[in-house]
């Protein structure tokens, strides 16, 4: 067996040995071959032809001999003609083979390239690490304009909103068709009417059966928390602690009067603001690495939730291009998640075609306000203390909370403004001031002593802070527009009058606002009272503040600030001048 083993491998060696002369043989044979092919086709005319004639010459028949004469020179002309078009043929073919390899080596490359491309941005995780850069911009828990003791994440305070059963309503109230082409949702319609709360994850979860909720309008008056929602899908997404069934996707959110002048002026595609403007503007956004056409990629996969907020908040006169604009890219990009926020007055200029689904946001109910109470004094006592796990710090804040709480219960319009939770935010604020440092906890009567702080800082905010914040420009200063409300509501009280109708409106205000600024435009002030500082509300045909106790307190600071407090001497007996 070892001798056979040992002469095997000697001939494999002696295989080996050989293998250059082998190949030199094999280079030879395939020479010859290829020469002989040639050859072949060369000279095989001149077979047939050249035996008939040496047949006829060697039998001697010469008129035959020459009749085949003229067939044996096209034959040699053929053999010429035939080797010079061959050999043409070969250089050609063998250049276009040579092209031919390249090009295939080319693609095979680039295919290459995409595949390793594609692997290394799956490994770099862009859609993880864009997603920090977004959810970093809506860590905190903020209201525009206003001051407050500290500032919470968002996590720890945001009390989910309801949507109001008015979701398939028109802006008159009116009953409106299902989406076209689709039949209304009735598991939606049964959560709609049950007291359940329906939140916006229940309408996401069921766009794949219902693909015209992709586009969606929320809708809500100032403070009511329609940033704060965005703001929260934004972070859940970032957090991924989604609900089942929800669709997995990439939040952006757009503030529109942020990109309202680019919008207006250049009317970028969608991508290129998602890209060279909004990405950049996040925290450590100008450090994310992307692969080419990654946002045009995920917005036409279906992959992003777009949120546009504030269409109220665009100026008036740009309102119409910034809707069309929105429309479009709704239309360019259908197979993502779109959702535009507005209030109501501001939205009515929105006129394109297709609009959006509408929802709308409650008031918080009772135990929604008890909840947000609960959340920020226990966040807030774990901030300030040096051990937050500590028992008596949970204990502390739920003494806190209880306090308010009882408070905003004997109290009927401090609990009716905290219904907005935007002032429900600053009644919080004020009232953790009234007990900082305080060791009775017990005591109820800071916050009803601390009312009329409350409504002046409502009406600061209402009035310059968050009109600033969001760059609009108002048409007289905070102070000089709260004279004028003051004299208004004196006016309604002497009338025991709690609603007037637009001339009278018209009129009393206009003397005042003439008295300050006559420049000023009279329809366009009351327009901003009514629809930004959302101090005035429209009740039927008639006017009135947007709560009964803003009037009385307007009116008794216009006595004050004018000395006449010979009035509530006069009228101390009348119920309406109790407030």
């Amino acid at each position: 067996m070892s001798d056979d083993k040992s002469e095997n491998e000697k001939k494999e060696e002696s295989s080996n040995s050989h293998s250059p002369a082998f190949d030199g043989d094999k280079k030879i044979a395939r020479k010859f071959i290829s020469q002989g092919a040639e050859t072949l086709i060369r000279w095989m005319p001149l077979g047939g032809s050249g035996s008939v004639l040496l047949t006829f010459f060697l039998q001697q028949e010469w008129l035959m001999a020459l009749l085949m004469f003229p067939i044996m020179i096209v034959t040699v002309i053929w053999a010429a003609y035939s080797k010079s078009v061959l050999t043409r043929f070969g250089e050609i073919y063998a250049e276009r083979g040579k092209q031919d390899v390249d090009s295939l080596m080319t693609w095979i490359d680039r295919i290459d390239k995409a595949i390793k491309e594609t692997i290394k941005w799956q490994l770099a995780g862009v859609e993880d690490k864009y997603l920090e850069c977004q959810g970093n911009a809506c860590i905190y828990y903020t209201t525009e304009g206003t001051s407050s003791t500290f500032k919470p994440q968002l996590k720890d305070v945001f009390v989910p909103l309801e949507l109001s059963a008015e979701f398939i309503r028109d802006e008159s109230g009116e009953n409106i068709p299902n989406p076209r082409g689709y039949q209304w949702d009735k598991q939606l319609a049964k959560l709609m009417s049950q007291q359940d709360a329906l939140t916006i994850w229940d309408v996401l979860k069921r766009v794949p059966k219902n693909p015209a909720y992709r586009t969606l309008g929320i809708l809500a008056w100032g403070g009511y928390g329609k940033t704060t929602l965005l703001r929260h899908i934004t972070y859940t997404y970032y957090q991924k602690r989604l609900l089942r069934g929800v669709p997995k996707l990439l939040p952006v959110l757009l503030l529109l009067r942020k990109w309202q002048t680019l919008i207006a002026e250049e009317k970028p595609d969608l991508v290129t603001l998602i890209e060279k403007h909004h990405i950049p503007s996040l925290p450590q956004g100008n450090n994310l690495k992307r692969p080419e056409n990654w946002a045009k990629n995920q917005l036409n996969q279906g992959n992003m939730l777009v949120m546009l907020d504030g269409f109220d908040e665009v100026k008036e006169e740009w309102r119409e291009s910034v809707g069309e604009w929105i429309a479009q890219m709704m239309h360019n990009y259908s197979s993502s998640y779109f959702i535009l926020s507005s209030r109501p007055a501001g939205y009515e200029s929105y006129t394109a075609e297709n609009k959006p689904n509408i929802l709308r946001l409650k008031a918080f109910n009772e135990a929604q306000r008890e909840r947000f109470i609960n959340q920020w004094y226990l966040t807030r006592e774990r901030h300030i203390s040096a051990e937050p796990d500590n028992p008596v710090v949970k204990q502390t804040a739920e003494q806190k909370s209880t306090n308010l709480v009882q408070q905003l219960q004997e109290r009927e319009e401090l609990n009716d403004l905290a219904k907005n939770p935007l002032l429900l935010n600053m009644i919080v604020n004020l009232h953790s001031v009234a007990l900082f440092d305080s060791s009775d906890l017990s005591r109820k009567i800071q916050l009803p002593q601390r009312r009329s702080e409350l409504y002046r800082e409502i009406f600061r905010l209402q009035l310059g802070d968050r009109p600033l914040v969001k760059q609009i420009s108002m048409c007289l200063e905070a102070d000089k527009s709260q004279r004028i409300l003051q004299g208004l509501a004196l006016y309604m009280v002497q009338e025991n009058n709690p609603a007037v109708n637009y001339n009278l409106l018209f009129n009393v205000l206009g003397y005042s606002v003439n008295s300050f600024d006559n420049s000023v435009n009279i329809e366009e002030f009351i327009k901003q009272i009514i629809y930004v500082s959302e101090l005035l509300v429209k009740k039927n045909e008639d006017y009135q503040f947007a709560h009964l106790s803003f009037q009385g307190y307007l009116a008794a600071k216009e006595i004050i600030d004018t000395k006449q407090d010979n009035l509530l001497i006069d009228n101390w007996d009348k119920s309406w001048w109790r407030e």
